[in-house]
C-alpha cells in the first residue's frame, strides 16, 4: 500500500482535516489479463475508485494519476498541506 498523508485547508472557513492519500496494492484480476487497485484519499467523501491497468504497475500508474486528477479538482476551493502545514502544491512530485 502506497500512502501519502497531509491535510486539506478549506479556504473560505478555514478548517483542516487529515486527510491519506491512499493506492491499494495491485491485485490479478481476469487470471493476469488484468490488474486493479483501490485508490482513494481518505477523509474526503466520495473519492474511493478502483484503477486497472495491463499489469500491475500500469493500475498504480493510474492511480497516481487519478489522485492527482482528484488532488487539482479539490485544489480549486481547498489547499492542500503537509502534516507540518506547508503547501503541498502537488500531489506528484518530479525530481530529477
Amino acid at each position: 500500500m502506497l500512502t501519502r498523508p497531509g491535510l486539506i485547508l478549506n479556504r473560505e472557513t478555514q478548517e483542516k482535516t487529515a486527510i491519506t492519500f491512499t493506492i491499494e496494492q495491485p491485485i490479478e484480476q481476469d487470471n493476469g489479463a488484468n490488474f486493479s487497485c483501490i485508490c482513494e484519499i481518505e477523509g474526503i467523501s466520495d473519492t474511493r475508485s478502483e484503477i486497472w491497468g495491463l499489469d500491475s504497475l500500469q493500475a498504480v500508474e493510474l492511480g497516481m494519476q487519478y489522485l492527482q486528477v482528484m488532488f487539482d479538482s479539490y485544489s480549486e476551493d481547498n489547499e492542500f498541506q503537509y502534516l507540518d502545514g506547508t503547501t503541498m502544491d502537488s500531489l506528484i512530485t518530479q525530481q530529477l
